[in-house]
């Protein structure tokens, strides 16, 4: 009877070669109030973090996250000193190689204490579609969320002001990216903006 399509970008670019465009609905991903925790907010640090999963294997998406993250503060060279960098998730059977400056958390409880701490979280990745529901995550936590282009472009505009693209030809774009993650973060609740969204098209469509 219809397709729900979690992003507004596939449902333009992917759901209307299969059913007729009437049909299609944008019902946003939201985090349910279940799922929602407040997050402690605390001075932040020069901090980035680039977020694995809690499985034991890894996504493509992830490995190529993690693999360019890596490459990207090893490029930094003996720029930007007072940063750190952390990865989560267990690395011992994914076979992704860490620089020494990247330091490895482990699998965690929970993010958010890491993430309320960090400027930014890099997903270094324009693999996979959907929506990155870490991205709520951080947001939540007042973290910026370092992005590649070609993920920004099909990211919903209420996230956007959140994100600061990375460009993959420029060797300095990464540190100008750090540095403007300590810009004051922007006002607003993406996640109530998705919530109201999609409650709004649910009711349109199962009231009918």
């Amino acid at each position: 009877d219809v397709v729900f399509s979690i992003v507004e970008w596939e449902k333009e670019k992917y759901w209307r070669y299969i059913a007729k465009s009437e049909k299609v609905k944008n019902l946003p991903y939201y985090l349910p109030q279940s799922y929602y925790q407040e997050v402690e907010q605390v001075p932040k640090k020069n901090q980035c973090v680039c977020l694995m999963s809690t499985t034991e294997g890894v996504i493509p998406l992830l490995r190529d996250a993690a693999t360019r993250f890596s490459e990207n503060v090893d490029g930094l060279g003996e720029l930007l000193p007072d940063w750190k960098f952390f990865v989560t998730g267990n690395l011992s059977r994914s076979k992704i190689e860490m620089i020494d400056r990247v330091e490895v958390s482990g699998l965690l409880e929970t993010p958010f204490p890491l993430l309320a701490e960090s400027r930014c979280m890099a997903l270094l990745s324009n693999l996979g579609y959907g929506f990155k529901t870490k991205i709520l995550d951080a947001i939540q936590s007042k973290c910026y969320i370092l992005v590649l282009s070609g993920l920004y472009a099909r990211l919903p505009d209420e996230v956007k002001p959140y994100c600061i693209v990375v460009d993959e030809k420029s060797p300095n774009s990464f540190v100008s990216a750090l540095e403007q993650s300590k810009m004051p973060f922007p006002d607003g609740d993406p996640n109530q903006l998705f919530k109201k969204k999609a409650w709004f098209i649910l009711d349109q469509v199962l009231g009918e």
